[in-house]
């Protein structure tokens, strides 16, 4: 039917409320022009129509709407360009994130730039600039030898590159710890941001219930979402979420952004948020380890087992199968209830009947320091630190009350026979159809927990009588999964955290051959901070050891043979030749091996304890073999190395040798000493860092430098003025080429063997810099590319969401003259009604 008498008041009364929202809503728009993450709002307006027509209606008729009925508020978003604007804020994050760090090292080790060559610095900056002077100062000693001043220039000028590689050891030390620092507060970011979408969700859950769509926290939980997706790669997606009676509800659900490249993983689309259930990021754990705990075959307190002794009690034991087993006690135990004393397998508090077994722990055996350095067995004591792998987890889903989130998976229904045999509650198996014996038409049966241990898994069996008096039977499976822990990766991650994390970890050419074959095959190419600080360990280890070997050998004739010391005829000490005997014959010994014959090499190896084979097999060179039995060395194969290692006895404290040193038994006259130690109050070459890279106690306070090795005939000093070992200094610093080999350093054996580079001392600096330039310049294309898309997908992005002061002025304009054309129609309408009640019949 048309609309009634009255039904016009209703149209106008609509136009004017419609209006009037229209009004409302674009005015709010106006308001917060300049608010940060606030949406466009769009009033949606539908027309009210009567559906259907009575039975007796006029067939003259005519059918109309009733006014306009204001039906919701929306926001105007594109969910396309929001997953595109996180996903290009994740790659500028981590683009960003590794170019703030490389910045940092450039500012290191380029401190100066390229120098001032007028200014006589050489072009290469400081440390260059300190190698080139050193190559000078040993040049001008060639002719000064003996004079003081020019071996104090050495020196002096040596010590200045020891400080500077000190210097830049100790800023990147400074710029990892930095990084450390921002690492946590960006993780506390996330969770923050975690926590508040959380919070959010939760708000707007329940003002939808109540009819309320919560635009304003939408627009705060959208910018909260945007900031997370800088700091890591997300996936964000929208469903609903059914509450009771039909009534469904929005829900936000958040994962990883499944940035590993290995599709077997699942790790990096870890659950963030699920509705009112929220998560948190962390960085693993570790117990700081006792050292005097570490394993020691000859030490029982080491081993962490206990057996049983044949005696009736318990000795300890290394070996896991053959130790004593005992039942896992409940620590949370209350001394009480027997019931709970111990733990199942899955954890729980259970009875002795049903606990889970153990190897029996040596209670002597404590792998691990509390906070105050005391060694401790309990785990829960122990101070726990940072993983040096800078590991990372996602926590339990939990909603504000600590609840864990169980997530209810339903399989689909499927059609079975009912002679199908099945399971019963107690594992018996039986007819389907027996299952509903007692006459109940549905049947749940627990089976084996799925997915994951813990889990409930329940099949739930239905029937339903059909027409011809028989029943059709289905099954179902459903599972309560229990949000757990999330171990991540090491690529499950994108984003600023995982730039930090990968400049903190990354060691490129220096990367443990196990980490690349099993955990990232492209981890030799990735260069962090610890790249950075090996190259100048392998470049300081490197010139230390050089130097440290050219100024230490055995006096030789001008023939190259080493001599030692005998007397002449007339009693006097003079120099003569080190032999070996070789088929009954006193043979020479040349320091040039290619000189020596094959027997005298022959009796050389063997008085070293080699041969050829194991020589080869070894890596040694005829340098190695020749210095060692000269020094009176023999060669271990177990440890791979010549014994004994040092030339004065290793004393204990009471002051007996403990280890003789080889400097009695020297066939030779041996003179020299370290110049670079790993201490300046010493003179221990080993394990020279950057770090701790020092000039020797002894060449600090003595004059060290030698000269040269070779004596004139007969003589046992080489003669005043000589300078050949200076120019081989010289030659070494400025023109020499090495290989640099990442394994040569102390705990990387198991990194790649290969060259980094075969090049000279500056040459291998100057690398240094060159890779860090490299790797900054691709970070900053990077940076620029993703920076470009990012801007081009907000703005149009902002030309969907953002208020548009045009386009707000147009909808004034717009629902101004309806509100003026409603009112209108409100007084149109009355004058009409007006006429039709009050002058209808009235005659003039």
């Amino acid at each position: 039917m048309g609309i009634g008498t009255f039904g016009s008041f209703t149209q106008a009364r609509l136009a004017i409320y419609a209006a009037q929202t229209g009004i409302t809503v674009t005015g709010n728009n106006i308001s917060n022009i300049n608010t940060p993450g606030y949406t466009r709002q769009r009033l949606n307006q539908v027309s009210l129509y009567a559906a259907g027509a009575d039975r007796y209606y006029s067939a003259g008729d005519i059918r109309t709407g009733q006014g306009a009925l204001v039906k919701s508020l929306s926001q105007i978003r594109s969910p396309y360009l929001d997953i595109r604007y996180r996903t290009l804020n994740a790659q500028v994050g981590y683009a960003d994130g590794r170019l703030e760090i490389l910045e940092e090292i450039q500012r290191i080790l380029d401190e100066v730039g390229a120098g001032d060559e007028s200014k006589g610095e050489g072009g290469h900056g400081i440390l260059g600039l300190e190698l080139e002077k050193l190559g000078e100062a040993f040049k001008n000693l060639v002719d000064q030898t003996g004079h003081q001043e020019y071996d104090n220039t050495v020196r002096q000028i040596s010590k200045n590159l020891v400080t500077l590689l000190n210097k830049y050891a100790n800023k990147l030390e400074e710029v990892q710890e930095n990084t450390i620092s921002k690492l946590e507060q960006n993780i506390e970011e996330v969770n923050g941001y975690l926590t508040t979408i959380r919070s959010l969700n939760e708000e707007i859950r329940k003002s939808e219930i109540h009819g309320d769509p919560a635009l304003e926290l939408r627009d705060e939980r959208n910018l909260q979402i945007d900031k997370l997706s800088e700091l890591i790669d997300i996936d964000v997606t929208y469903s609903e979420e059914e509450i009771a009676g039909g009534l469904k509800v929005e829900k936000l659900t958040i994962r990883l952004g499944n940035a590993n490249p290995d599709p077997a993983s699942r790790t990096d689309e870890a659950l963030l948020i699920d509705g009112i259930y929220g998560a948190q990021m962390k960085l693993n754990k570790v117990p700081v380890e006792n050292p005097a705990a570490k394993f020691d075959a000859a030490n029982p307190d080491t081993w962490p087992f206990m057996k049983e002794d044949g005696a009736g009690g318990f000795t300890p034991t290394f070996n896991p199968d053959e130790a004593a087993m005992e039942l896992v006690e409940n620590p949370d135990w209350d001394k009480n209830d027997l019931a709970t004393q111990y733990l199942d397998e899955d954890g729980n508090p259970t009875d002795a009947a049903h606990a889970a077994k153990q190897p029996m722990a040596n209670p002597d055996y404590k792998p691990y320091l509390t906070e105050d350095g005391k060694p401790t067995a309990d785990l829960a004591e122990a101070e726990k630190v940072t993983d040096s792998n800078y590991n990372m987890s996602i926590t339990k889903l939990k909603n504000k009350i600590g609840e864990v989130y169980v997530a209810m998976n339903k399989g689909s229904p499927t059609a079975v026979s009912g002679e199908k045999e099945v399971l019963d509650a107690e594992g018996n198996p039986v007819k389907l159809e027996d299952l509903f014996a007692k006459g109940e038409n549905r049947a749940t049966v627990a089976t084996e927990d799925l997915p994951n241990k813990g889990d409930t898994t329940l099949m739930l069996y239905k029937r339903v009588k059909l027409a011809n008096g028989r029943y059709a039977y289905t099954q179902q499976m459903i599972t309560q999964e229990v949000s757990r822990e999330v171990a991540l990766d090491d690529n499950d991650l994108n984003g600023r955290i995982q730039a930090q994390r990968e400049m903190l970890t990354e060691k490129g050419e220096f990367t443990d051959r196990d980490t690349i074959k099993n955990v990232d095959e492209n981890a030799g190419s990735k260069r962090g901070i610890p790249y950075y600080q090996r190259t100048l360990d392998l470049l300081a280890n490197q010139f230390a050891k050089v130097m440290n070997e050219a100024n230490q050998g055995f006096l030789q004739d001008p023939e190259g043979n080493f001599i030692t010391k005998g007397k002449n005829d007339a009693g006097e000490e003079i120099g003569v030749p080190v032999t070996i005997q070789v088929n009954g014959k006193d043979e020479k010994v040349n320091s040039d091996w290619s000189k020596i014959s094959e027997d005298v090499q022959d009796a050389i190896l063997t008085e070293v304890g080699l041969d050829r084979a194991a020589m080869e097999a070894a890596g040694l060179t005829g340098k190695n073999v020749l210095d060692a039995f000269m020094k009176g060395q023999k060669y271990d194969n177990g440890e791979g190395k010549f014994f004994p290692e040092n030339k004065e006895d290793i004393l204990a404290e009471d002051g007996t040798v403990q280890e003789a040193g080889w400097g009695k038994n020297a066939k030779g006259i041996f003179v020299g000493g370290v110049l670079f130690s790993n201490n300046p109050g010493n003179d221990d070459p080993s394990g020279i860092t950057a770090a701790n890279i020092s000039v020797s106690n002894t060449w600090e306070t003595t004059h060290l430098l030698v000269c040269d090795y070779t004596c004139p005939p007969g003589d046992l000093e080489p003669a005043s003025g000589a300078s050949e070992n200076i120019r081989h200094f010289e030659y070494l610093v400025t023109n020499q080429k090495f290989d640099f080999i990442p394994t040569t350093l102390d705990g990387y054996e198991n990194a790649s063997g290969a060259p980094m580079l075969n090049g000279t001392f500056f040459e291998m600096w100057n690398n240094i810099g060159t890779t860090r330039g490299g790797d900054q310049s691709k970070m900053e294309v990077n940076l620029n590319a993703n920076y470009k898309n990012l801007l081009s997908v907000d703005t149009a992005r902002d030309s969907v969401s953002s208020v548009d002061f045009n386009d707000e002025a147009m909808n004034l304009m717009m629902y101004s003259k309806s509100y003026n054309a409603a009112c209108r129609l409100m007084t149109t309408i009355d004058s009409v009604l007006d006429k039709l009640i009050n002058g209808t019949g009235i005659t003039t």
